[in-house]
C-alpha cells in the first residue's frame, strides 16, 4: 500500500482563537506553499541573537495536512524527531522545542500538547511544562497529536497535526545559518506515522 502524501505549512502565530478552532479553518490555512526538505522553502525562526548569553528564538507554527490518501483512511502514531544528522548544533544546550497544540479541548488529554496561544511566546508553551526536547532518533511511541486531541486523522473527518517549534540556542553555539542538509549546519525533522 502507498503510503498518504503529507505536507506542512507555516501558519501565522497572531491568528484570533476564532480563526483556529475549527478543523475546516485549519485545513484551509494549510495550503499555499509547502515547507519544503530542500531548503527553498524552510521554516525560518529569523536570528536568534545569543551575543548576550543563551537565547530563544520566535514561536512558529506549522499545520500538517494529508494532501493524498493513497486509498488509506487513517494516519496515527506521529513521531516527531531529528534524523541522524538532523541538526547541526555542537552545544549540548542547543535544541529544537516542539509542542503539539490542541484547539478542540480546554485542557487537552495527552502528552506534549498545550493549548493554542495567540501571538505565542516561547514563554507560553514552555512555561506551561508541555514543550519538548525534539529527540535525536525516533521515539519509542506517538509525542504529537492531532489538532482535536486525538491521536490519528480519519479521511472524511480531516484535520492537521499542530505542531508550535522554538529554538533554544546555548551562548556557545556555532553561529551560522543553519538549513536543511548544509554540513556541520544541519537542521531537518522527521515525522514518522503509521497508515492503514
Amino acid at each position: 500500500m502507498t503510503a498518504p502524501a503529507i505536507s506542512f505549512y507555516n501558519v501565522a502565530t497572531n491568528l484570533a482563537v476564532t480563526a483556529v478552532d475549527d478543523p475546516a479553518e485549519r485545513l484551509v490555512l494549510a495550503t499555499g506553499t509547502a515547507l519544503t526538505a530542500d531548503n527553498l522553502n524552510p521554516m525560518d525562526f529569523g536570528t536568534v541573537d545569543i551575543t548576550s548569553g543563551p537565547a530563544k528564538s520566535i514561536v512558529k507554527m506549522v499545520f500538517g495536512k494529508i494532501t493524498n490518501w493513497n486509498s488509506n483512511t487513517t494516519v496515527t502514531d506521529f513521531r516527531l524527531y531529528l534524523p541522524a544528522s538532523g541538526f547541526g548544533f555542537d552545544q549540548t544546550d542547543s535544541h529544537i522545542y516542539a509542542v503539539s497544540l490542541n484547539f478542540d479541548d480546554t485542557t487537552g488529554t495527552q502528552d506534549n500538547q498545550a493549548l493554542y496561544v495567540q501571538n505565542a511566546t516561547y514563554n507560553d508553551y514552555d512555561d506551561a511544562g508541555e514543550s519538548f526536547i525534539v529527540p535525536d532518533g525516533e521515539p519509542s511511541a506517538q509525542n504529537v497529536w492531532a489538532a482535536d486531541d486525538t491521536d490519528s486523522i480519519i479521511e472524511g473527518s480531516d484535520d492537521v497535526i499542530a505542531l508550535a517549534f522554538y529554538l533554544n540556542i546555548a551562548a556557545s553555539e556555532t553561529t551560522g545559518t543553519y538549513l536543511g542538509d548544509t554540513t556541520n549546519y544541519e537542521a531537518r525533522l522527521a515525522l514518522r506515522l503509521s497508515y492503514s
